[in-house]
């Protein structure tokens, strides 16, 4: 069986998906194919697990298979993430995040998407001279501390 979804996060950076996936210990593939219940064949890049994970998800769900993450094109300059989230994706959603609701609207992969948003930052903070670093919070989203002396030469 498949559930194919498609994520409303709207991705414009690439190099920031790779710099996501390795910051969650994920291998990024350039590859049109991504692992579902029927393989998909419309990505640019896709994410697996590491062997890491995957021992970590046999150990938890007995699953040693998980699907993978496809970054798909949208036709307009920008990419979604797509993936079958049948039974929890094999393990995938243990890496990636579970669905959750905001505002009645399904967000997939919310810790992929947090990991990609401080990619973004940490782009924006290298192209402006600047230095961030990212503090883990007790609910373990984190929190960016940017610093702009390091720009100004204070």
């Amino acid at each position: 069986m498949s559930f194919m979804v498609k994520g409303t996060l709207k991705i414009t950076d690439l190099e920031a998906v790779k710099m996501a996936a390795q910051m969650m210990g994920m291998v990024v593939e350039v590859r049109t194919k991504y692992k579902a219940h029927h393989d998909r064949n419309d990505a640019v890049l896709v994410l697996r697990c590491s062997d890491k994970q995957i021992e970590e998800i046999k150990a938890k769900t007995g699953y040693t298979c998980p699907y993978e993450l496809g970054i798909v094109a949208n036709g307009d300059g920008t990419y979604s993430l797509s993936y079958d989230e049948w039974n929890r994706g094999f393990g995938l959603q243990d890496v990636i995040g579970d669905p959750v609701f905001i505002n009645n609207q399904k967000q997939l992969a919310p810790k992929f998407s947090m990991f990609y948003n401080m990619a973004c930052d940490m782009i924006e903070a290298k192209a402006n001279g600047d230095e961030i670093e990212f503090q883990r919070m007790p609910d373990g989203s984190y929190q960016s501390i940017t610093n702009t002396q390091a720009r100004v030469g204070i």
